[in-house]
């Protein structure tokens, strides 16, 4: 028991040396901002940056915001940090366009304990007071399950700022209460998708179309849909074909210094939109052998035509591409381990009726044939060795 006691006193003391050492940051300007890129699907620009606040510690090195933000709102600091981001963000801000790069959105995160009091509004005008920027510049990120204990009083708040002309966001879209009648009220702009949901996107059929509802709501309502947390290529261009207007995360930039900041802010766009676009619009084919070297063979005898090819190695392996890409067409072999080509493409043709259903086989059985055409539905044979001119044949109508 006295081992529990000095462990607990330990954790104590050092609980409020942390504590401590945290007010002393505060006004010893050991707090600092990273900026993560928020870029425009449409055009491959970076328009706006979402400011996340670090402790530079002399003491405890670079501190991460889950590390101090909750004690900071236990002990009652968070306002004082609100205020510093805020203060800091706008004289960013102003620093980036005194130097040539013209007026950057910032947006700053919003603790629901800062919606409290009206005092938050204080605040935001004297930070735009501060240094003289547009109302438009900055942004405010407000996580949509502040609103439950009081939703008139956090309303009436958030319109005061909104009065002031900042633009709002709602953060963490779809975690949290989602009460779409006080939604419709809420004057925000921007719409985030949490990403938790983005993360699913390129293998969870339930994810995508949880996407797909709240990009096509933010819309609705007259918001841009803003996807957090995309991490691969193959998210972006989903989010791109599902209407997104802009992404931030790692596949775009991790959060960054000023000074890294400024040098993709000189550059004319930081990806390319038409390559994402093309991509999309791109059929999507699936082939499904379980010979590495048949993969192979197909995927080269495809490379000069725009496909987006899905490779599996069994019916077992394919059936969830089926739940995830739209396909233009299916190539099966025959003789696969566990459910033939046959099986597998009567599934596909119940999941996806109008792709094109194309089997290969070495085999001139005509039972064989007959089920496949009867069974399966299948619409062209590939005899093996495949012949490249005529799967190119095949193929070349997708693409075209």
């Amino acid at each position: 028991m006295c081992y529990f006691s000095e462990h607990m006193q330990q954790e104590l003391d050092s609980r409020r040396l942390l504590e401590s050492r945290f007010r002393y940051a505060i006004s010893h300007n050991e707090l600092v901002l990273h900026y993560q890129p928020q870029v425009d699907l449409s055009t491959g620009m970076l328009v706006s940056v979402e400011a996340l606040v670090r402790w530079q510690s002399p003491d405890y090195g670079l501190l991460y915001p889950d590390e101090f933000i909750s004690m900071a709102e236990e002990v009652g600091l968070i306002c004082e940090i609100g205020q510093w981001v805020m203060l800091a963000a706008c004289q960013q801000i102003l620093s980036w366009q005194q130097a040539g790069m013209g007026w950057v959105r910032v947006a700053v995160n919003v603790s629901p304990l800062e919606l409290g009091s009206d005092a938050i509004v204080d605040r935001v005008a004297d930070a735009l007071a501060s240094y003289g920027i547009p109302p438009e510049c900055l942004e405010l990120e407000i996580t949509e399950t502040l609103s439950i204990s009081d939703p008139e009083m956090a309303l009436a708040i958030i319109n005061q700022i909104k009065a002031l002309g900042v633009v709002l966001a709602i953060d963490d879209f779809g975690v949290g209460y989602s009460n779409l009648g006080y939604l419709k009220r809420f004057p925000a702009e921007r719409l985030k998708i949490d990403q938790s949901f983005v993360r699913g996107l390129s293998h969870s059929a339930h994810d995508k179309a949880i996407v797909a509802t709240i990009i096509q709501l933010a819309r609705s309502l007259s918001m841009q849909a803003l996807a957090e947390g995309v991490e691969t290529e193959q998210e972006a261009k989903i989010l791109l074909e599902l209407g997104a207007h802009l992404i931030q995360g790692y596949w775009v930039s991790r959060p960054v210094s000023s000074t890294d900041l400024e040098v993709m802010l000189r550059q004319a766009c930081v990806l390319d939109p038409k390559q994402l676009q093309g991509a999309v619009n791109s059929p999507c084919v699936l082939v499904v052998d379980d010979q590495p070297l048949m993969l192979e063979v197909i995927q080269h005898i495809l490379s000069t035509l725009s496909l987006q090819l899905y490779l599996a190695d069994s019916a077992e392996a394919a059936l969830p591409l089926l739940e995830q890409h739209q396909f233009a067409a299916i190539i099966c072999d025959y003789q696969l381990p566990g459910e033939d080509g046959i099986g597998f493409l009567a599934k596909a043709k119940a999941i996806q009726p109008k792709a094109l259903r194309i089997l290969i086989t070495a085999s001139t059985d005509l039972a064989i044939l007959r089920a496949a055409i009867n069974i399966a539905r299948v619409e062209h044979f590939l005899q093996k060795p495949v012949d490249p001119i005529q799967l190119l044949n095949l193929m070349t109508t997708l693409s075209t």
